[in-house]
Parts: C-alpha cells; structure tokens; sequence
C-alpha cells in the first residue's frame, strides 16, 4: 500500500480523507478484474477509482440494484431525546422545522357545538321543519304590499332546507321557514275571474254607468295604520350669546334685556 494524493468526498459533500490506495484483484457478477483500490480511515469503507467501475459496467447499472441495504437494517444508536421532543412526543405533535414554513397550513374545518345547539333549541322550543314531497302546505306570499299564506303543495326538496312548491300555474322556492303544514286543498282556493269573461260567458250585456252617482273610492284595507304620534312639536328657541347682556332671562321672556 502507498499513499494517495486523491481526493474523495462522501454524497453530503464532506471530504473523505484517502489513508492510502493499492492494486487489488476482485470479480463482481462474475467478471474479474484488477484495479486500484483506495482505503479510508473509516472502518469497512472501501472505494473504487473511475477506471474500476468503468471496466465492471456500473456506471449503468441503477443503484438500487447494488445497493441492497436499506437504512432500517444499520445499526445507529439510540440517541436519548432531548426534553422539548419528550414534551411534543406526549401531546402527539411533530416539531416545526425551517421546511414546514415552506408547506401550505392544511385547512381546518369549524367543528359545530351540536351540545349548544340542542341546548339552544331546548330551551327556546325549536323544531326542525320536514316536509314531504306532496305535501299541502301553506307559503310565504310576497306578491302583494304585505306578505300573506297561499296554499300549495311540495314538488321537490333542494338541499335540506329548501323546497319547490307548486301554487297555481306557478313554482315557488321557499325556505323551510317560509312554509306551514296545513290540510288546505290548493284546489279549493276560489279565484276571482274578470267581469269581461263572466259577461261573454252568460251573455249579458255591459251594464251602464250612472254619472249622476258619485262612486265613493274604496280605501284600500290592507294598509297598516299610522305608527307614529300626531303631535306637533314646537320650535326650540336656542339661546343667543351675548357677552354684555348680564342676565338672559328677561330675553328668553321675550322682554329687553338692560345692559
């Protein structure tokens, strides 16, 4: 053996230190060969020059088939953990490196209190609103000045909240909360049809109209009354400033205050 003046590193870009290297003869898979050998003072580990592992073909072979080692197989000691990984082991959580600020933060849902909302609707009587497809019910009107009930029937649940109801020719979509069960047909709704088509249907002719009498405006009843006061207010007299009135009392009486 004699010295190398060589240089090796290992895969982490350390420097390997050569102890010296010498003509060895060796086969692999069967192929004999003799080359130059280099030593470390590491204990079993042993390196190979270029010209070897070009003359051998593994320069093409993939690494996994000449290295059959796994990591799980090397005896590495048991290092003892240090008191804040002890802690972390305890809680079940990983320690935060440099890295994890790179990774996105995964997305945590809101977990619902479902034992406050029990004890919510307990105690104000809530109750949940099911309906069934067919089912007569009675929905929120917003056709008109004021909102009323029309009865109508469930065609179709969307979501679990909100359903299709059938009212007349019509299709409405209403929250659970703008429906009331009720045993109403929505066939024994009457509607009002046109004077024309009741005067075409039977015949009868357009009665006239008396101008002699005056025809009295019908206010319209659904209005709300007033909800606010009828009383007048009157007029704040605010106070003047005036440094060289020495009294104002006079003034706000209406009279002439002396200097």
């Amino acid at each position: 053996m004699k010295p190398s003046k060589k240089r090796a590193k290992n895969a982490s870009g350390g420097v390997l230190k050569l102890v010296g290297e010498l003509q060895c003869e060796f086969s692999f898979n069967g192929t004999n060969c003799t080359g130059i050998c280099y030593l470390t003072e590491r204990p079993n580990l042993d390196l190979l020059g270029l010209d070897m592992l070009d003359k051998l073909g593994i320069m093409d072979v993939p690494i996994n088939s000449v290295c059959n080692v796994s990591c799980s197989s090397l005896d590495t000691p048991v290092l003892p953990k240090k008191t804040g990984e002890r802690l972390l082991g305890k809680l079940k959580r990983k320690i935060r490196t440099h890295s994890d600020v790179i990774r996105p933060t995964p997305a945590i849902e809101p977990q619902r209190n479902l034992s406050m909302e029990n004890q919510s609707n307990r105690h104000h009587g809530a109750q949940r609103r099911l309906f069934t497809v067919g089912q007569k019910v009675l929905a929120m009107d917003y056709r008109g000045k004021h909102p009323t009930w029309t009865a109508g029937r469930i065609l179709k649940k969307k979501g679990s909240v909100v359903y299709e109801v059938s009212v007349g020719s019509e299709v409405w979509v209403r929250h659970a909360n703008q429906l009331k069960a009720t045993s109403i047909a929505s066939n024994k709704i009457q509607y009002r049809l046109p004077l024309d088509v009741l005067l075409d249907t039977f015949e009868i002719k357009t009665p006239g109209i008396d101008t002699s009498v005056s025809v009295q405006e019908k206010s319209d009843t659904s209005l709300l009354p007033r909800r606010w006061t009828n009383r007048k207010h009157r007029p704040v007299t605010r106070l003047q400033f005036d440094p060289s009135t020495r009294s104002y009392e006079s003034a706000q009486r209406g009279g002439v205050s002396g200097t």
